[in-house]
């Protein structure tokens, strides 16, 4: 009887585990490619990006691991230490730096975007770091005026305000050709989701924006699935791994 109750309880821890990372694996997914007012993405990088080739986005693929990991693999031009750019334009002289933009995270889902990972220093934002309770975007024309440009392509490119909540990784891999780089992001889905988020399975979506440069050359936006165990799931594994040391102990002891 004892024996059967053990194995009852191992497939229970078991059915656990393997019902938060059943849906987790088997991916990348890619998401289906937005469009801005000026550029169609994944069309033609010489063209698609207001003409310059250097912010363009591909695509972006994700991931989510067994340990609440989430991997985002975004696929563009930009490179890492942005751009500077300077000139004359009617007499007077500009200069400005292009940044990578901010990546929103809109759990409600209702345009907000009220967490960002920053990808590059800006104003009291580290490079990093995940911010929440962000209730303000700049967009393009708060970095770079429409005169430097010739165009206003307007879109949201970096968070105003929001506090640290967590850390997020950041890294540039080259890869060559076009897209030139894979940049690398993973985030801790329990910094920003909340508890009771998704279903009765923990599953649901997320929505995500990612203007590639504080130019707004290009972004990518849509939905993405992401997980969280309730706590119930928590307690209903916390208590199997619990009465498995039981177990073990009271064998244990019985044997000596």
């Amino acid at each position: 009887m004892k024996r059967i109750a053990l194995g009852l309880l191992i497939a229970l821890t078991g059915l656990v585990f393997f019902s938060q990372s059943a849906r987790a694996n088997g991916w990348p997914t890619t998401m289906s490619t937005g469009y801005d007012i000026n550029d169609e993405l994944h069309i033609n990088p010489t063209t698609g990006a207001v003409g310059q080739e250097w912010c363009e986005i591909w695509g972006l693929n994700y991931d989510e691991s067994d340990n609440l990991l989430l991997t985002i693999n975004l696929f563009a031009n930009f490179r890492e230490a942005g751009y500077d750019f300077g000139g004359y334009i009617g007499g007077t002289y500009y200069s400005t730096h292009v940044f990578a933009g901010d990546l929103g995270i809109d759990v409600d889902r209702n345009g907000s975007y009220e967490y960002a990972l920053t990808l590059a220093n800006h104003e009291s934002h580290v490079k990093g770091t995940l911010y929440g309770g962000v209730t303000s975007w700049y967009d393009n024309r708060h970095y770079h005026p429409p005169s430097i440009w010739g165009e206003d392509t307007q879109g949201i490119v970096a968070a105003a305000n929001g506090y640290a909540v967590g850390t997020g990784g950041v890294s540039w891999n080259t890869v060559g050709g076009y897209p030139t780089y894979r940049i690398d992001l993973t985030l801790d889905v329990r910094d920003f989701l909340p508890e009771d988020f998704g279903g009765d399975d923990g599953w649901g979506k997320v929505n995500l924006y990612w203007s590639c440069s504080s130019a707004h050359c290009d972004d990518i936006r849509g939905p993405i699935d992401v997980y969280i165990p309730e706590p119930g799931t928590w307690f209903l594994l916390g208590s199997g791994l619990l009465g498995l040391a039981a177990f073990g102990r009271k064998k244990r002891l019985d044997v000596s």
